[in-house]
Order: structure tokens, then C-alpha cells, then sequence
């Protein structure tokens, strides 16, 4: 099941990782380190993976994706960290549940099956993330939560492109 939510801008510092998605572990082991060494884990820092072209249209030799964390306005970008300002708007959200090499076949499962809120689509063109709620070091790892995003808009009438719809019989 999943939720339409209204996100809020926000701002992160990240390790871009081009082509395949497997490369984003490598960019956490990374990212976790120096942003403790540059103390940039304060209270209320969230923890993402980008997914700056995460379509099919899209070669997985082409897409551009970050492990990163929030940061605030302030934040100026150093030791390969990038900055990467996220617009407000729109969200489809569900959950993931469990060990997080299993995101993917949630991803995919639940772009197959299509959104289950009715009145909305997928909106090509933003960022979709991954949103993990928990640390793992102190989560056993079938109990570890993360909040798969991805940006949507409301169909108009008259704007029925059946094609692009990924919504819920």
C-alpha cells in the first residue's frame, strides 16, 4: 500500500555513483565516514540514496545516483561531496521491510503493479529516493525500514495518457 505525500525542499551533500545501483554501497562506505570525520551527522540528519534518472527509458550505464545525507544551506561542498538540492512536490510512498538487498525487487514490484492511490502518475523529470528510517547498527537487518519515494502528479481529466499511468486497477 502506498501514500501520496507533499515533500518539502531539501538539501544534501553526497558521492555520486554512475551506472548500475550495486555501486551505492561503495558510496555509503564513503559518505559514513567522512561526513562523521566533517561532523555533519547532527539530530535530524536523514540518510538517502538519490535516483536522479530512475526510469527505464534510461541505460543503467547512464543513470546518476548518490548515497547522501541533508545538510543545511550553509553547507559548502568539499572532499567530493556534491551538493544536491531536492524540489517539494508531489511523492508516491511505501515501504520497505527488511534486509536492504531486497529494496530493488520492492522497487520493481511496485513499478510493475502501479501506484494504489487512483488519480495519479509518475512524473518523469524529478528525483525518486530512498528514505531509510533506521540505523543499521543497531537494527537487526529483516527489521530495517526505508520509505521508497517516487515523484508523482495528479491526472487532469482529458489528460488520460494511458501509457504512463502506473496507477492501481
Amino acid at each position: 500500500m502506498d501514500k501520496i505525500v507533499e515533500m518539502k525542499p531539501m538539501r544534501f551533500a553526497g558521492i555520486p555513483v554512475r551506472g548500475d545501483y550495486w555501486g551505492l554501497p561503495a558510496a555509503w562506505q564513503k559518505l559514513i565516514p567522512l561526513a562523521h570525520h566533517k561532523g555533519l551527522f547532527k539530530p535530524g540528519t536523514q540518510a538517502m540514496s538519490l535516483f536522479m534518472s530512475h526510469n527505464q527509458n534510461v541505460p543503467m550505464e547512464d543513470r546518476l545516483s548518490y548515497a547522501a545525507i541533508t545538510v543545511g544551506e550553509d553547507y559548502q561542498a568539499s572532499d567530493g561531496l556534491e551538493i544536491i538540492d531536492v524540489p517539494g512536490g508531489l511523492y508516491a510512498v511505501t515501504v520497505h521491510l527488511g534486509h536492504p538487498d531486497g529494496i530493488g525487487d520492492t522497487w520493481d514490484q511496485w513499478r510493475t503493479n502501479g501506484f494504489s492511490q487512483p488519480g495519479y502518475k509518475y512524473q518523469e523529470g524529478r528525483i525518486s529516493f530512498e528514505w531509510y528510517q533506521n540505523n543499521p547498527q543497531f537494527v537487526p537487518e529483516e527489521l530495517q525500514v526505508a520509505l521508497l519515494c517516487d515523484p508523482v502528479q495528479k491526472i487532469n481529466e482529458g489528460d488520460m495518457d494511458v501509457k504512463n499511468l502506473r496507477v492501481c486497477p
